[in-house]
């Protein structure tokens, strides 16, 4: 079984490869944690020409929306507002988040961050498409 120093190092081990809630490492691989927190929650789905980048944004505005590439790193931001309450409401419990929030990803080296496309659909959802360069692929080299 192993001691308890074993058993810490292995945690720890987890934790860097899958953000120590035992979801697919698929995420962290990009650059970005497991789970998004109170932050915007985002699907990475790898396709044949392209990287499809789903984020969770009901509640925020599309005006508020900004997407942003710098050096090879996509950051999504926006900023939820708190509803206004009339002076005489007594609140009982919030558990919704407002103000800023933000999500930054690694973009994979082999994407044409130039051609980035962006979709805000009626349900909340924000589609990024990040098309790959049809150039960073593998390619057959002759030796002279």
């Amino acid at each position: 079984n192993g001691s308890g120093q074993e058993q810490q190092q292995q945690q720890l081990a987890r934790t860097n490869q899958d953000g120590g809630d035992g979801r697919s490492s698929a995420l962290s691989r990009w650059g970005a944690p497991g789970w998004a927190g109170n932050g915007i929650r985002m699907d990475i789905v790898e396709k044949d020409k392209a990287f499809e980048y789903t984020a969770e944004v009901p509640g925020i505005p599309r005006e508020s929306l900004k997407l942003k590439v710098q050096d090879g790193v996509l950051t999504l931001s926006g900023e939820r507002s708190e509803e206004k309450r009339e002076e005489n409401d007594q609140v009982h419990r919030v558990e919704r988040v407002y103000g800023q929030v933000q999500r930054s990803v690694r973009l994979p080296s082999n994407v044409d961050a130039d051609h980035i496309s962006c979709e805000y659909e009626p349900n909340g959802m924000l589609r990024i498409t990040v098309p790959k360069d049809a150039g960073s692929g593998r390619r057959h080299i002759d030796i002279e």
